[in-house]
């Protein structure tokens, strides 16, 4: 959800071999809008991989995102990108218009929930209880991760490695708030880099809910 100049879109496609990637904007950003628009279609275009496997649809999110993917042939989502107009209203609003099509392998990323303050879409992601694996990367933006470890061990594994989470389940972040616990992972993450091991018998993960 959100295409703007189709970077992130064209990313994911590279990322993801095979993977059809559909983005909905309603290129809305006055002259910006326009040009994205433009600069998408060009992308889409292009009789490359992973270019061909782009699709860009124009339309408003949530209003829109059913028929959309319907149109597209698309009825089950395995990674939902968010990254729309950043309010927590419509970035819940987005979550809940793709929330049908995902599943217990799904992966759903939030950008920039730490530069515009998305705990209220953070929280509402969280409280579904449909993934285990709940992780603010380390990054500016704060993008959030949200999987079930089970189906995607070697996500899990790689963040493992050091620098790569700012918090586990970062809806328990207070604002100035340095340490975080997440007893189910048997984590703890202090002043937003340092992860330690958190010795609390973990609870049983919620099996996944729509």
């Amino acid at each position: 959800v959100g295409a703007a100049f189709g970077f992130s879109s064209l990313f994911l496609a590279s990322m993801l071999p095979g993977a059809t990637v559909l983005s909905l904007d309603n290129w809305s950003e006055g002259t910006d809008g326009a040009r994205a628009g433009a600069i998408c279609a060009a992308l889409a275009a292009i009789d490359t991989d992973p270019c061909r496997r782009l699709r860009f649809a124009t339309g408003t999110s949530p209003g829109d995102t059913a028929s959309t993917l319907s149109t597209a042939g698309l009825h089950r989502v395995d990674v939902a990108f968010i990254d729309g107009l950043h309010t927590n209203a419509q970035t819940i609003a987005d979550l809940e218009g793709v929330w049908p099509t995902l599943h217990a392998g799904s992966l759903v990323l939030l950008h920039d929930v730490r530069l515009f303050q998305l705990h209220e879409a953070l929280r509402w992601l969280v409280a579904r209880a449909a993934f285990d694996t709940v992780v603010m990367l380390n990054t500016a933006p704060g993008t959030v991760a949200a999987f079930n470890r089970a189906v995607h061990p070697a996500a899990f594994a790689a963040l493992q490695q050091p620098g790569m989470v700012a918090h586990w389940r970062p809806d328990l972040a207070e604002p100035g708030s340095s340490t975080l616990r997440f007893p189910a992972l048997g984590w703890c993450a202090e002043d937003d880099q340092r992860e330690q091991r958190h010795h609390e018998t973990p609870r049983p993960v919620s099996p996944w809910r729509a």
